[in-house]
């Protein structure tokens, strides 16, 4: 059997079981710390789970966990001194039981099964698991490394074994809080960012405090995987950096018999304008003040150039360019900042800032701004996402868009009937006037009709508008007018934010609500009319 150590797994299982079921072990607290004589000692728990990952229902004869109990011999390592006041748990009491020996063990190994609750076996179906615990068992008083025999019974076939390692560390055992550093003044202070070429000081806390037991691990584009040991304890000062880098720290616990318990942390620092190393492009550091030519495809984290002229395909994380760009395709995960740019094919980026001309067969951005002229010639452009219903009350754009009101009339011409409707945003106001109208017809008779009206108030992302509707009143409204509004966004808001945001009540747009007598009534003429849409 081959057992694989992990950092801060603290604990190890078989590569290559024979067993039809998996178990995946784990210990709390993690990781086990020993009981140091003369003080209360400490208690462990070791949860194992149990799981059926084949497509068939398993029957279950018995499961056995095999501990090493009391002092190291030819058992190997123990896991406790002793069994007593060793309690053990499973969690489904129904199906299963889960005991240990009957009589306290003090020397040897220890027998934990897992049974059927009832019956000579049990099933555990397809895809599920069940999980076992011994827990309050006493730590051993030294760092070692235990091995945990399991037999799996299974009704029709013979027993297999697998084993799985648990790591006691030493009293008082750390490792933590690794933060890259920069100096500044006599403090070092946390970063995420330097610029190409700076270095940075990596520090953490640890309970182990020989340096010799400490390695930095750091990726470098050029030479592959470096490691360093720190000669101060808890600190490391990095070489110059030129393009991102990532950081682990590990540290070693000796234990009994030499068997090394590990844990690392790890962390990474990012680097601004970095030197681009690829397959096909080995530099230490690239500075374009020209154009630059590829003949090929160029994949890049980022790209900062005067000009850039690739015949193949163009891909980058964010591009930066102060002349012109030039591609058969662009996709650039990031922003992209460039003069005339011009793409044979697709170009799409999360935003675009482009001084000069964009010419492209489809263009796809999160946001655009566009300087000079943007050029449609063959495709389409498609800016409004959708119109919505909104009430009356006070907005906030979150795109730029066109709030709509819409005043119609009643179901007849024959009662009196004015509605207004108000909108306004950035100093501008605008007003519609809808409901029955009184009009002349030939030899100047008079007659009501059905009188719509609407407005669009045009409003600019991150400002706020206004919409109020009101009734005339003063007696001689005797319907009222249908009053409604829209919301028509230019583009799409942030993910997870809509487009528009209702923030405050209507404002007073001074609507006017008092309607003058009107002349005696007239024999009416219903015309066709729309009906406003449900």
């Amino acid at each position: 059997m081959s057992v694989k150590t992990k950092p801060n797994a603290w604990v190890a299982v078989d590569t290559d079981p024979a067993t039809q079921l998996t178990y995946a072990p784990r210990v709390d607290p993690s990781p086990l710390t020993v009981s140091v004589p003369g003080q209360d000692p400490k208690l462990g728990s070791l949860i194992v789970v149990i799981t059926n990952g084949t497509p068939d229902d398993v029957a279950v004869s018995a499961i056995t966990f095999t501990i090493v109990v009391g002092k190291p011999g030819k058992e190997g390592s123990p896991l406790t001194p002793s069994t007593k006041n060793v309690k053990t748990e499973v969690s489904d009491t129904t199906t299963w039981s889960f005991t240990g020996p009957s009589s306290v063990i003090a020397s040897g190994t220890a027998d934990y099964v897992l049974a059927p609750a009832t019956g000579s076996s049990a099933t555990l179906p397809a895809g599920h698991s069940v999980y076992v615990q011994i827990y309050d068992f006493e730590t051993v008083p030294t760092p070692s490394t235990s091995t945990v025999t399991v037999e799996e019974d299974l009704v029709g076939v013979d027993p297999t074994f697998t084993t799985f390692t648990v790591s006691t560390f030493p009293d008082g055992f750390f490792f933590d809080s690794l933060i890259p550093t920069v100096q500044s003044g006599s403090a070092l202070v946390p970063v995420a960012q330097v610029v190409t070429g700076a270095t940075v000081t990596l520090t953490w806390n640890s309970s182990v405090v020989d340096v010799k037991a400490q390695t930095v691990y750091y990726s470098n584009a050029t030479s592959g995987q470096q490691t360093a040991t720190p000669s101060v304890l808890g600190e490391w000062a990095s070489p110059p950096l030129t393009s991102d880098t990532v950081f682990a720290v590990s540290v070693v616990a000796q234990s009994v018999g030499g068997e090394p318990l590990t844990a690392a942390l790890q962390t990474a620092v990012a680097v601004q304008n970095p030197a681009l190393v690829a397959a096909s492009i080995t530099t230490g550091t690239a500075t374009v003040t020209g154009n630059e030519t590829i003949g090929g495809s160029l994949t890049a984290n980022g790209i900062t150039a005067t000009g850039v002229q690739v015949n193949g395909s163009l891909s980058a994380g964010g591009a930066t360019v102060s002349g012109a760009l030039s591609a058969g395709s662009a996709s650039v995960s990031g922003s992209l900042t460039a003069g005339a740019t011009t793409v044979n094919g697709a170009l799409s980026a999360s935003s675009a800032n482009v001084s000069g001309n964009v010419q492209a067969g489809s263009l796809k951005t999160g946001s655009a701004t566009v300087t000079s002229g943007l050029n449609a010639k063959s495709g389409s452009v498609s800016l409004v996402a959708g119109a919505q219903t909104i009430n009356p009350g006070t907005y906030l754009a979150r795109t730029d868009g066109f709030a709509i009101g819409v005043v119609g009339w009643p179901s007849s011409t024959s009662p009196g009937c004015v509605g207004y409707a108000a909108g306004s945003s950035s100093g501008m106001t605008v007003y519609a006037t809808g409901g029955n109208l009184g009009a002349f017809g030939p030899a100047w008779s008079d007659y009501q009709a059905s009188n719509g009206n609407s407005f669009v108030l045009p409003v600019a992302a991150g400002t706020y508008y206004g919409l109020s509707a009101a009734q005339c009143d003063g007696g001689l409204q005797q319907a009222a007018a249908p009053i409604w509004f829209y919301w028509v966004p230019l583009g799409t808001a942030p993910a997870g934010v809509a487009t528009t945001e209702r923030v405050g009540d209507p404002p007073d747009e001074r609507t006017p609500t008092a309607c003058s007598s009107p002349r005696p009534p007239a024999a009416t003429v219903s015309p066709s009319r729309r009906r406003r849409p449900p």
